[in-house]
């Protein structure tokens, strides 16, 4: 076997044995809730006290801050080439080849309406646009690479300390605060969206990094009273809110908050429920190879998951027409076809949610494929 291949495998497999069991299950349950919510269900919310879409972005980020690094050899430069290879340069490949595919599928007769000229393919992705028919979940990426490399700055510049950390949560919290306010106020950002969100994130990402540093190894509280804390504040927040709907960033720039601060507490609220819900379940989690390999392919899931939720959903159709089946009777083949955002609602959510963990093994296997087809062309070289 050449060196390199085995080189490839020994370095997957001791990254399976020192990684972090309890951050690669919160990884996991994140990317249920991204394609969960993209197809129509919310599962897990606790009778709506946690939508999905109050945090689960905002816990996208505070994970990636958990896993920063604060200096490396590398430098700056070389930490901005990483970070473009790592999500820039998969988005733009995966952008390509879901285009292509649309467009083929577009011969076929589904046809969302989507016209992209080369502007589009060549900015549109590094600008985080929703134009695309199967990548749209993608606008995070470049929100998140902006973000990194901006708190990469601070981190850098300055001395590691307590102070330092203290000073830079202080002025991102001021910097998420003041982006709900100005889009409450109306303001539109056009192109620099994408780093308004950056700039939104930037909390979340620095919480993750504090989180590890200074309160991971000192939280002592017995679970379940956490729990019921922060329920109850969650609680809290959602009657002085006025609601307990959808309230956080998605893929638009959040608006609908009674207050601009509430935005930020209502997601670190959201982290802390599921952040200590799978402290309690990751030692049972983590014996499930699913789970593990959805946690370590969140990249590739939330990439694939709609052209693999649409590819399911197809297959449900013709079911439904070769055995006249009225399970999936609720199912409107025309808008199936014909709009992009639409998805299966049964009247029964527990449909959904197997077609969501169905999306997401089909995304996995797309991912090992993918990998095997890697190997065999290097082993060919």
């Amino acid at each position: 076997m050449p060196e390199h291949i085995e080189d490839f495998k020994v370095k997957v497999s001791t990254e399976e044995r020192t990684e972090n069991k309890t951050f690669r299950c919160l990884s996991a349950i994140a990317i249920f809730m991204i394609v969960n919510g993209h197809l129509g269900a919310n599962v897990f919310t606790l009778k709506g006290l946690f939508p999905y879409y109050s945090f689960h972005v905002a816990l996208f980020v505070f994970i990636s801050g958990y896993f920063c690094r604060e200096k490396t050899e590398e430098g700056l430069l070389g930490l901005v080439k990483r970070k473009f290879l790592k999500l820039i340069v998969p988005l733009y490949l995966y952008t390509f080849v879901y285009v292509f595919i649309y467009y083929l599928l577009k011969k076929l007769g589904i046809d969302w309406g989507i016209s992209l000229g080369i502007k589009d393919l060549l900015i549109g992705p590094v600008l985080g646009s929703q134009k695309f028919a199967f990548t749209y979940p993608m606008w995070f990426v470049p929100a998140l690479f902006f973000c990194e490399i901006v708190m990469a700055l601070p981190y850098w510049i300055f001395n590691e300390s307590r102070l330092r950390d203290v000073i830079i949560g202080a002025v991102t919290l001021i910097l998420n605060i003041l982006v709900v306010a100005l889009c409450k106020k109306g303001f539109r950002f056009g192109t620099s969206d994408v780093i308004v969100k950056a700039a939104f994130f930037a909390f979340f990402y620095h919480a993750g990094l504090c989180y590890r540093k200074y309160f991971e190894e000192r939280i002592k509280i017995d679970r379940l009273l956490l729990f019921v804390i922060i329920a109850a504040v969650r609680l809290f927040l959602a009657m002085l809110n006025g609601d307990v709907g959808r309230y956080v960033i998605a893929n638009d720039i959040f608006t609908e908050c009674r207050f601009s601060f509430m935005p930020v507490l209502i997601s670190i609220a959201g982290i802390a429920f599921w952040l200590n819900i799978t402290k309690i379940i990751a030692p049972v989690l983590s014996n499930s190879r699913f789970i593990m390999e959805a946690g370590r392919n969140t990249y590739a899931i939330m990439a694939d998951h709609i052209f693999m939720g649409k590819m399911i959903l197809l297959f449900m159709e013709a079911v439904k027409y070769v055995s006249s089946c009225r399970l999936f009777s609720s199912l409107d083949l025309d808008l199936l076809l014909y709009e992009r955002d639409y998805f299966y609602s049964p009247v029964h959510q527990s449909s959904v949610f197997l077609i969501s963990l169905l999306a997401i093994w089909m995304s996995m296997l797309a991912v090992s494929l993918r990998r095997k087809l890697f190997i065999r062309i290097i082993r060919k070289r």
